[in-house]
């Protein structure tokens, strides 16, 4: 993957990838913090996956798992992180490392510009 400097700005000056970032700072937050409106804030209501279907489905995944405490005392690190713009004008942000009480977990998110800012579309887990 290819490391994407800067994106396009908006009126804002802040450039696609640094919307994106503030983005992926404030759910890797909300993951840390166990905050579940946190984690669903940037979801999009358009978000697909083919295991947890919608944003309700992974919305329900991840109470389970921090009910049942698996989430407990996790750590996000997006400092490898790349952020790619992909053909479409979406962007893709890999690797994300997750660690908590489950184990580990590397996450690629997809993230789209809508009208309420950069949402997350879709989600890729590898090692859970």
């Amino acid at each position: 993957m290819a490391v994407v400097i800067a994106g396009c700005a908006t009126s804002s000056g802040a450039s696609d990838k640094d919307q994106i970032a503030g983005v992926l700072n404030a759910w890797k937050a909300g993951i840390e913090a166990g905050n579940i409106d946190a984690i669903m804030a940037p979801v999009s209501d358009a978000f697909t996956h083919y295991e947890w279907t919608d944003k309700a489905a992974l919305k329900s995944f991840i109470s389970g798992a921090l009910s049942q405490g698996e989430l407990g005392n996790a750590k996000v690190d997006v400092e490898s992180a790349e952020f790619t713009k992909n053909d479409d004008g979406t962007w893709t942000v890999y690797p994300i490392d997750l660690q908590a009480m489950f184990g580990s977990a590397t996450i690629e998110g997809t993230f789209k510009q809508e009208e309420s800012g950069w949402k997350i579309i879709h989600i890729e887990v590898e090692g859970i």
